[in-house]
């Protein structure tokens, strides 16, 4: 199977005071493996170095990668984190040490 990360040059026009600023925006969409948060996290950090060895400002992964898209809620609620969890604040140390921001939907 073949991922691919795209590089974009975006425009933005601050109306306020009339600028232009240019910002690199990636985006991934590549296989991830349902239920297996190791490996989509691996990739997702894999991802996350390349976007920023590209300069990217923001890098945007498909919605649920870490976790996976399961129909069957017992399997979606098996996998989502509670945002106020600490496996939720140790999966988020995982991603300190970039500047790029990273756009990832939790479950």
């Amino acid at each position: 199977m073949r991922c691919n990360l795209f590089f974009n040059l975006v425009l933005i026009r601050y109306s306020r005071y009339d600028q232009e600023k240019h910002f690199p925006v990636s985006t991934y969409q590549g296989h991830h493996i349902p239920g297996n948060i190791p490996h989509n996290l691996d990739q997702t950090l894999e991802q996350l170095a390349l976007a920023a060895s590209k300069g990217s400002d923001v890098l945007c992964m498909p919605e649920s990668f870490l976790h996976g898209y399961f129909e069957e809620r017992e399997k979606a609620e098996k996998y989502s984190l509670d945002l106020e969890s600490t496996d939720f604040s140790k999966l988020l140390e995982n991603f300190k040490t970039f500047n790029t921001t990273l756009l990832l939907g939790p479950r």
